[in-house]
C-alpha cells in the first residue's frame, strides 16, 4: 500500500516530531498539532491530531460497561 502522508520509519520518530511541534521548534503552518503518532497499512508511521476516541466515545464506552468517568 502506498500513502501520500508524511512518513517516518519508526514510532520515536514520529514523536519527536510531535515533542517539536508542541515545544515550538517546528513550524505546523496553521494546521492542528499533531498529538499521536499510528502505523499505517503502508508500514510507515504518520501523525494525527485525532484523538484515539472522542470524551463523549469514551463516556459511552464507560457507561454500557457500567463504570463511572467520575
Amino acid at each position: 500500500m502506498k500513502c501520500n502522508k508524511n512518513k517516518f520509519p519508526n514510532e520515536q520518530a514520529a514523536k519527536n516530531v510531535i515533542s517539536k511541534a508542541w515545544s515550538g521548534q517546528a513550524t505546523w503552518r496553521g494546521k492542528r498539532l499533531p498529538i499521536r503518532a499510528y502505523k499505517c497499512q503502508c508500514n510507515s508511521w504518520h501523525l494525527t491530531s485525532k484523538p484515539l476516541m472522542t470524551v463523549a466515545e469514551l463516556a459511552e464506552q464507560s457507561q454500557s460497561r457500567g463504570l463511572s468517568m467520575a
